[in-house]
């Protein structure tokens, strides 16, 4: 789903915070290594501060192409708990900002990353609305009212304080390795865990200034619900929305979450560097995650999308089972090697030794009837 900022006010504001926050943290990834360290935070799994080379979305092999600054754009702090916020270090360890070396980054990530969220709590809405139509529909019964509270999306989403911002920076792929690249090796196929993502549209760097994309086959990729796998570019000045696992879950498989990854230059000059932002808006940590009552037929879905969630889950029990399958080289290859044995028909998983590819890695392809 594509956003476009209406009035001319808006869209200039979301233009120039857009342009703000990624000339503001380009500076970050050039920063000598120990002083990136200082913004480092191991605890929350790399959740908060910088990151570069953690995660695991292949077998074997971490994901060195990908820089990223996380942190919360609408609070720094958090009223919880001790338990719970040593529980869930992820989303309730305080932010961490580059004052000393980059004091403009907090404004321009804040401002921006604001907007998607308000955007975003709008499009949460219409979901909750269309995902009540269908369950009427499908039972032919009126929502009780528990029910209607399980699928109000925009307010779980409105009181939550888990929600996070990712500015990323996408490395140059060196001239040596672009022979032999994967499609994949920017960011490999996934899906998010969180309820709505929101992006913005890429900004393609070299030398310290703005080029259009040398490569028209670069960016991002989605899988459809047709199961096809199509360029979803994103046009300067509209946010972007991804659906997440959190909303395949609350809706029974009515949404689906957005199979995607992002797809290095290979043509075209070398050097190239490429910048975004993300929101991952998610919901607090306590809520439960209720798969709906409903005709078989929307029931069936809901194991298409669910991943680690079992019923009754939290969202944070979820968070810890999926993220600890990103940080986890041999838990990451483990789970996608599982789901051949736990999806339904309607979904084939097809991973596989790729021997043929000079890393070997796996290759996660995710199709839809």
């Amino acid at each position: 789903m594509v956003y476009s900022l209406k009035s001319l006010q808006q869209h200039y504001t979301f233009l120039i915070a857009m342009k703000q926050v990624s000339c503001a943290g380009l500076p970050l990834q050039a920063l000598p290594a120990d002083v990136k360290a200082l913004y480092e935070h191991s605890a929350s799994s790399y959740n908060v501060g910088w990151s570069h080379g953690k995660e695991a979305l292949h077998s074997g092999v971490k994901d060195i192409y990908k820089g990223s600054f996380y942190a919360n754009p609408l609070q720094d702090t958090y009223d919880v708990d001790a338990a719970t916020a040593q529980r869930h270090k992820s989303y309730y360890t305080p932010n961490i900002w580059p004052h000393q070396h980059l004091p403009q980054l907090e404004s321009s990530f804040k401002d921006l990353g604001s907007l998607i969220v308000a955007v975003g709590l709008k499009l949460a809405g219409h979901c909750s609305k269309y995902v009540q139509q269908q369950l009427v529909k499908a039972t032919g019964k009126p929502l009780l009212r528990q029910q209607q509270e399980h699928l109000n999306f925009a307010d779980q989403l409105r009181v939550s304080s888990c929600h996070k911002a990712r500015l990323l920076h996408y490395f140059p792929v060196d001239v040596a390795h672009r022979h032999g690249i994967t499609d994949e090796d920017w960011c490999g196929w996934h899906l998010d865990h969180g309820a709505l993502t929101g992006l913005t549209a890429a900004m393609y760097m070299k030398s310290g200034k703005e080029i259009p994309c040398p490569d028209s086959n670069a960016g991002l990729y989605i899988c459809n619900r047709a199961g096809d796998v199509v360029q979803a570019a994103i046009p300067a000045g509209h946010i972007a929305y991804q659906m997440g696992q959190v909303m395949a879950i609350q809706s029974g498989g009515l949404l689906r979450a957005t199979p995607h990854y992002v797809r290095a230059t290979v043509t075209g000059e070398p050097g190239v560097s490429r910048n975004t932002f993300a929101v991952f808006m998610q919901p607090s940590t306590s809520l439960h995650l209720v798969a709906p009552e409903g005709s078989k037929a929307i029931r069936s879905l809901l194991s298409l999308d669910s991943g680690h969630w079992s019923p009754n889950m939290t969202f944070g029990e979820f968070a810890e089972r999926t993220m600890h399958g990103y940080y986890d080289v041999k838990s990451a290859a483990r789970d996608i090697l599982q789901q051949k044995d736990v999806a339904p028909a309607a979904v084939q998983v097809a991973a596989e030794a790729a021997s043929r590819a000079f890393d070997k890695r796996l290759e996660l392809l995710v199709t839809h009837e």
